[in-house]
């Protein structure tokens, strides 16, 4: 017999099924291939980097200062969210008992700033080699550092969820822009100065910030009138991890079709001469060029894989560089994948040797724009401006490399699926 339920039980359950929501979605995301060859050497690599900044402060850390630390910090403190686990199923169960809504509220506050104080600390952590060896912190001053930051989120959450029920979009908009200027330049006045110099006062302080805190989590908590609100929230918070993760498997808001592409109007011929290889490379290449999607995720990647070139160690980028190439040629491989798989694509028989040349001519050229930056960045890192020549010429072998053993175990992966 099943035990009576309750708001705790309510609670725990969805607890354990959102859990198991966002761990299927990541499943879905992120398969055995993308853990092996990206996500494991990546984790690598930066625990690797994290280590050698606690023995030695990198070069590119003086050139910026701790009131810009502080903004990239405070933007993600402004997007803090907060989770009150209801449902539109809940409406008529929890009209009969008024009780149950403020404990699911209360659990999910709760809950929100348990993984905001997760999280500040997490990037309390990351940040300490700088904070200590560089701007002058001690390490009560770095846990000061997270409690400051977990804190300031969940209160801005607080208040940004406030201002989502009590006033119409302009109005709201307005105070919106006042509240982030005001608690932008707090937050930098804490994290620069107060917590170096003054670190006394910092207590007060943040007392005075939990307390805030508490009192605009007790009105939340009984406050009336806002289900609906609530359920809409809800719902858009719970989806934001899975639509991040899913957002190559789903359908995109369809939008106003071009009357010409933005490339290729008059659909030149890419290649001098026309084989089934050539016509399908040139179909692929095209079709890539033409989805903004994928040339601004195109670009996204060549520029962090610059910026990761640039303040990494000399003896680093030797190792970085290939594994940047071989994340691109990967990508770019899920394309062709999702694009030999279309529905136009099956209306015709190719060869299976056709598809592979014209899968590895396909990527060989749209990675060659991306890596060449790439290997100009890893010999201007590493040796100096006339090394660039050797990376550029040695890039261009390393990719054909890179290309041939991407390809390669993307046939035989798809051979197997």
């Amino acid at each position: 017999m099943d035990k009576m339920m309750t708001p705790s039980r309510l609670l725990r359950r969805r607890l354990r099924e959102n859990a198991a929501f966002q761990y299927r979605s990541l499943r879905i995301a992120v398969d055995w291939t993308v853990a092996l060859y990206l996500v494991v050497p990546l984790l690598f690599f930066a625990v690797k980097i994290y280590l050698d900044w606690w023995k030695e402060i990198p070069v590119w850390i003086e050139k910026l200062p701790l009131t810009f630390i502080a903004a990239l910090v405070f933007q993600p403190v402004w997007m803090g969210t907060l989770r009150l686990f209801v449902e539109p199923a809940d409406q008529l169960l929890l009209m009969r008992n008024k009780v149950w809504l403020p404990h699911l509220r209360r659990g999910g506050l709760m809950y929100s700033f348990t993984l905001q104080m997760v999280a500040s600390l997490f990037m309390a952590g990351v940040l300490a080699p700088f904070l200590i060896g560089h701007y002058g912190y001690d390490g009560a001053g770095v846990v000061l550092f997270g409690l400051f930051t977990a804190s300031i989120t969940f209160v801005l959450a607080l208040i940004r969820n406030r201002l989502r029920y009590r006033m119409a979009f302009w109005p709201k908009l307005g105070a919106s822009v006042l509240i982030y200027a005001a608690a932008g330049c707090v937050y930098s006045f804490i994290v620069s100065w107060l917590l170096v110099h003054q670190p006394l006062w910092c207590f007060p302080l943040l007392l005075a910030v939990i307390a805030a805190g508490l009192r605009l989590a007790g009105l939340r908590i009984r406050q009336e009138g806002t289900f609906l609100e609530d359920v809409q929230a809800e719902g858009e918070i719970r989806m934001r991890l899975a639509a991040l993760l899913l957002a190559q498997f789903t359908d995109r808001k369809v939008r106003r079709p071009r009357r010409k592409p933005l490339l290729f109007r008059h659909s030149q011929m890419l290649f001098r001469h026309r084989t089934p290889v050539n016509g399908l490379a040139e179909m692929g290449i095209k079709s890539f060029l033409r989805s903004r999607t994928h040339v601004q995720m195109y670009a996204q990647l060549t520029f962090i894989g610059l910026f990761v070139l640039w303040v990494l160690p000399r003896m680093i980028v030797w190792i970085v560089w290939p594994l940047l190439g071989l994340s691109m040629a990967f990508w770019l491989s899920l394309f062709w994948r999702d694009l030999a798989g279309s529905a136009f694509m099956k209306l015709f028989r190719w060869k299976e040797a056709d598809l592979t040349e014209a899968s590895k001519k396909m990527v060989f050229w749209l990675m060659l724009p991306g890596f060449l930056l790439l290997s100009i960045a890893a010999g201007f890192s590493a040796l100096t401006v006339s090394g660039m020549l050797l990376t550029v010429a040695a890039g261009v072998l390393l990719q054909y490399v890179i290309v041939a053993v991407i390809m390669l175990f993307s046939s035989l992966s798809g051979k197997r699926g």
